[in-house]
């Protein structure tokens, strides 16, 4: 059993002294976080030869949290760490403490400073969209949107001050190279093949899971996709951003037959629901932006406009100049590393086409919690930044809890529900939301 309990002077990138925080660390005991070599997180580790150099590499790096000594490096070599030999790892960021029997360490942590509360939004600025996107079924979630698991887990986003949904859910055709049709995968296909791993939520799933966000005062954006049918991919890099690749004209034409046909069936559901915006595409990208597809765009979202009455977005794979953006109500991309140019591009877009921009798809996949607070940082105060929308929280409510509970299961990918994101949420949401 290690336990340390330590003063310690910090240099000025700190304040003038801090206590050092100790778990109480054993035999079996390792520290998950992030390993750095700078702000991206770049993996690095110290080839420090006792516990207490390691401790001094952490106390004095401003980017260090936390660090973990082992007494010699098990399961392999990460040059400058040896098998066999002892090893420092310093921690970006620190998470729940997880077991691993073959390890041995000795650990500590710096408790992070708290961060600045976001700025009040200032007067006469319209709410920004602060929220998640909410997936049932073959989109991991875990249970279908009608369950009672669905409902308490829709409830703790209510509850964690979230204030926007994003109900994002597929229908499916046989792969890319089909102009259709286009169905639900709730059982068989249209030639009678059994869907085994792709599912669709009823229509009188989605008017319950509606209705309940609304009765938690969460604002709705519905969101219907297309994918090829998990069930019969042959190539799994396939995607729904490849439909159409080689299409003929006459084949385009009887995709977006069917294609319309589905989005006007949910856009009359989202106008008998009171859904706030309802997204046009998603991720569709070679429709898209395929040069003879503008006109049929234009067309579809006028039949839309008429039975529909909200928002409309748009929301191409990180690329902009989307046909749709000159006849939807909000821009939009899906982007999970944006920089500073995707920051000054997106703006430039909000100005050209005098429209706020929606970052409709972002997340960190492993639950960095500064990957969502520097995006809030960056762009909060921006008046052509329309909000955004994290991917994912799932249908269950347990999601992510048997890691919290130091079981040492791992958090799924882009994990928000019990894991580091949701309190980032919590913080902001409230603030740039209501």
């Amino acid at each position: 059993m290690y336990a340390l309990s330590v003063a310690i002077l910090i240099g000025a990138q700190f304040a003038s002294s801090l206590t050092l925080v100790q778990r109480n660390c054993s035999v079996g005991t390792v520290l998950p976080g992030h390993h750095f070599e700078d702000s991206n997180h770049v993996i690095a580790h110290y080839d420090n030869k006792s516990q207490t150099e390691c401790q001094a590499a952490c106390c004095t790096n401003k980017l260090c949290n936390g660090w973990v000594f082992t007494e010699w490096q098990t399961g392999g070599s990460f040059p400058p760490c040896m098998q066999g030999k002892p090893c420092c790892w310093l921690k970006a960021d620190v998470q729940q403490s997880q077991i691993q029997p073959t390890a041995n360490c000795t650990c500590g942590m710096f408790p992070s400073p708290p961060l600045p509360p976001p700025p009040p939004r200032p007067p006469g600025w319209p709410p920004k969209w602060c929220g998640v996107h909410f997936l049932a079924d073959s989109f991991e979630g875990g249970y279908k949107y009608g369950s009672p698991q669905a409902i308490e887990s829709l409830r703790d986003v209510a509850d964690t001050g979230i204030t926007h949904v994003t109900f994002s859910f597929a229908w499916y055709q046989d792969n890319v190279s089909v102009p259709g049709p286009i169905y639900p995968a709730n059982g068989s296909t249209p030639s009678g093949q059994y869907c085994k791993n792709s599912s669709s939520p009823s229509m009188t799933d989605l008017r319950y899971i509606i209705t309940a966000a609304h009765e938690f005062n969460l604002s709705v954006e519905l969101r219907p996709m297309v994918d090829p049918n998990w069930d019969f991919m042959t190539n799994i890099t396939s995607w729904r951003g490849e439909i159409g690749n080689d299409f003929s004209e006459s084949q385009w034409d009887i995709w977006f037959a069917s294609y319309t046909s589905y989005l006007m069936a949910m856009a009359e559901l989202a106008q008998e629901t009171n859904v706030e915006m309802f997204c046009v595409e998603g991720e569709l990208n070679t429709p898209v932006f395929h040069p003879t597809n503008g006109p049929r765009w234009t067309t579809l979202v006028k039949k839309l406009r008429g039975v529909y009455k909200g928002l409309l977005v748009d929301s191409p794979t990180e690329k902009l100049g989307s046909p749709l953006f000159s006849v939807v109500d909000y821009l939009g991309t899906d982007n999970y590393n944006p920089s500073e140019a995707d920051f000054e591009a997106w703006a430039a877009a909000s100005k050209q086409y005098g429209k706020p921009f929606l970052l409709q798809e972002s997340g960190s996949p492993d639950g960095d919690a500064m990957f969502y607070e520097n995006l809030f940082q960056s762009l909060s105060d921006k008046q052509w930044w329309a909000g955004v929308m994290f991917w994912k929280w799932n249908t269950d409510p347990k999601a992510n809890a048997s890691y919290c509970a130091g079981t040492g299961r791992k958090y799924s990918a882009w994990p928000i529900h019990n894991a580091p994101p949701q309190e980032v949420l919590a913080k902001w949401c409230p603030v740039i939301g209501k």
